[in-house]
Order: structure tokens, then C-alpha cells, then sequence
């Protein structure tokens, strides 16, 4: 439910294809009001961003190994 003075929608989520595949999707709306401050219609974009999750997905992997390997070289 959207309440009064409320224009944005901003959100991520995961879809997954028939294949399995998960994809992560940004999701940017904006309600379009008339002079009454109803809402007449949505505008928005959609962003695959993917590649930008599963980089930092990969970065936080390979920094989580670099500490195991620092707590590893002390002992």
C-alpha cells in the first residue's frame, strides 16, 4: 500500500529463470499523481545488476579467505 506524499519505490530482488538461473534486479518506481494527489500510473526502470552482486559477492568470498589465511599464519 502506498500512502499520501509516499512517490518512490526503490527495491532489489532475485528472480530466477526457467534454467535455474538467479538474476538480481534493482527496481526504481516513482507514482505519477494528479493535481488530486492520486496516483495515475507508475514509472520506473528495472536494472539487471547481477554482475555488480556476484562481484561483491566474490570480493567478500576472497576477502573472508585472506583472513582465514592471516589467522592461519599466526598460530
Amino acid at each position: 500500500m502506498v500512502e499520501d506524499g509516499v512517490n518512490v519505490f526503490d527495491c532489489e530482488y532475485r528472480m530466477v529463470n526457467d534454467a535455474g538461473e538467479v538474476f538480481h534486479i534493482l527496481d526504481r518506481t516513482t507514482a505519477i499523481r494528479n493535481e488530486a494527489g492520486q496516483i495515475t500510473h507508475w514509472q520506473g526502470v528495472l536494472t539487471d545488476v547481477t554482475q555488480s552482486r556476484r562481484a561483491e559477492m566474490a570480493l567478500a568470498d576472497a576477502t573472508a579467505a585472506l583472513e582465514a589465511a592471516r589467522r592461519d599464519a599466526r598460530r
